[in-house]
């Protein structure tokens, strides 16, 4: 009998210092449960940061968040099923995220976040934009084409 496989949306924010170039956000295809993959990413956490660090582990429904905070930095790990949702953007400086299910939802966030950069510090097509007028930086990253 063959084992299930599964697919999750990984998104992942850290915030400290030179951590923000790890946000990032990938589909994961494995025959692990969400349960099995909150526990690898917390021996991630504790591996990438100080070891005094306090993790909160949460379970909604079919969503798991880690969460975790230390004197200098903080993030998220969020495990998701993935439903062909088509992108995510993550606010840096504040652990936030949100999931665009169409290109057109996304296209709209994008250009939103530009039209908050300074033009010294954009060049069309970087995924990672500093908004100058509301002190957040965007990280962009489409899931599917």
């Amino acid at each position: 009998m063959a084992l299930r496989v599964n697919e999750y949306l990984i998104i992942e924010t850290w915030n400290g210092e030179g951590y923000s170039y790890k946000n990032d956000a990938s589909i994961l295809k494995t025959e692990d449960t969400a349960k099995r993959i909150a526990e690898n990413s917390v021996a991630k956490i504790l591996k990438e940061v100080n070891l005094s660090v306090n993790l909160t582990l949460t379970s909604i429904d079919l969503i798991n968040l880690i969460e975790y905070c230390s004197v200098e930095d903080s993030g998220s790990i969020m495990i998701l099923p993935y439903l062909k949702q088509y992108g995510v953007m993550i606010k840096c400086e504040i652990n936030e995220y949100t999931i665009f299910n169409t290109k057109e939802e996304y296209d709209n966030a994008y250009k939103e976040a530009v039209e908050l950069a300074d033009p010294k510090d954009y060049q069309l097509g970087d995924m990672f934009i500093h908004a100058h007028k509301d002190d957040y930086s965007r990280q962009f990253k489409i899931l599917r084409p």
